[in-house]
């Protein structure tokens, strides 16, 4: 699916450096790979967005995101390309790279629908939050037609169309002052 890393905010919200961090979340040849980085705060931010969007391709009720089962074992850094294992199954994911956010797109293909990320000027969660999905409501309305933005039983966003009761699964991602969604090409 999709997940965004708002840098600044990593930066001021999360210390991987402390004590025992890398150990409960990242592999030892991840940990590795961010060791002999050129920059490990990215290689962190990176590798944790992987793992995220993994997580969310595959939605369970009830389901926790335990990121030692995700194993990040390929990464391009030049073109973003990458491979990640969970649950017996392999996944192609796509990094972006900015100055200001980290964006990965996960799928069960080397093709990857394209991402629309939103600058979020508001501070507070309940206007960004409002802010982006008004923007997936309308660029949906556009691409698919008529319909609603809802969740499924197992917290999974899709758009349902009006006239012909299709659902189709999106990708949402939030985090600091950027939001971002993917809408699939059906």
């Amino acid at each position: 699916m999709i997940d965004l890393v708002d840098l600044a905010q990593a930066r001021r919200d999360s210390n991987w450096q402390r004590r025992g961090f890398l150990d409960k979340v990242f592999l030892p040849d991840e940990q590795q790979r961010i060791r002999t980085a050129s920059d490990p705060d990215r290689m962190v931010w990176t590798l944790w967005s992987m793992k995220e969007s993994v997580y969310k391709q595959h939605p369970t009720a009830g389901r926790a995101f335990v990121p030692l089962l995700i194993h990040c074992f390929e990464l391009d850094r030049d073109s973003g390309l990458g491979r990640v294992s969970y649950q017996q199954s392999c996944l192609y994911t796509q990094t972006q790279y900015t100055q200001r956010y980290i964006l990965t797109l996960a799928s069960t293909a080397p093709v990857f629908d394209r991402a629309r990320v939103l600058g979020l000027a508001e501070s507070s969660y309940a206007s960004q939050h409002a802010a982006l999905r008004q923007a997936i409501r309308s660029e949906a309305a556009l691409r698919y037609g008529d319909g609603a933005l809802v969740k499924d039983a197992d917290g999974a966003p899709y758009w349902q169309q009006t006239t012909t009761g299709l659902n189709i699964p999106l990708g949402i991602s939030h985090h600091g002052h950027y939001g971002a969604f993917v809408l699939p090409t059906v």
